[in-house]
């Protein structure tokens, strides 16, 4: 939809209730020369009917916090913030549908906050918050169906616990 737009700083779309793809929405590059976004504000309402949101917000690297409030039928999450390294908070409600979460959060340096309701059906994180390097207590994980954890969190070098269904563990 504004791929490739890289002026693009605000917007606001308030209803995509019936929106059932996103990705490559804000995808930010072009003929494989990196053309990083501008996005600063993003308000997109409630996504409940949306099942992929593969390489949503690529290369977005001014955004600096978001809010998705309803993913109840998200089930692709590829790469969704994939090196947006000014993301500070993340909050995203109802996963319940949520399977694949590869690279979601990839090399967003700055990702301090994350919030993420339970995760039901979750079986592929790999790499899902590799490169994360502010990140030092990721939500508690509510994941009983998850098989692929491959790189999770590669490089989270200030990383201090993770929390799975109720387990805690260090990793010092």
């Amino acid at each position: 939809m504004f791929q490739g737009c890289t002026n693009l700083r605000k917007v606001v779309m308030p209803d995509l209730q019936k929106c059932t793809r996103t990705d490559y929405m804000f995808f930010c590059t072009q003929r494989g020369h990196r053309n990083w976004g501008s996005l600063e504000t993003v308000d997109l309402g409630t996504l409940p009917s949306t099942t992929d949101a593969t390489f949503m917000f690529y290369g977005q690297q001014k955004l600096k916090s978001i809010s998705l409030p309803d993913l109840s039928n998200l089930k692709t999450s590829n790469c969704m913030f994939y090196d947006c390294i000014n993301l500070q908070d993340a909050s995203l409600k109802k996963l319940d549908n949520l399977d694949i979460a590869t690279d979601m959060f990839y090399n967003c340096t700055n990702l301090v906050n994350v919030e993420l309701d339970d995760m039901p059906s979750l079986t592929n994180a790999n790499q899902m918050f590799a490169k994360c390097t502010s990140l030092e207590y990721p939500p508690t994980l509510t994941t009983p169906n998850l098989a692929n954890v491959g790189y999770m969190f590669y490089l989270c070098e200030n990383l201090n616990s993770v929390i799975f269904n109720g387990a805690s563990f260090g990793l010092n």
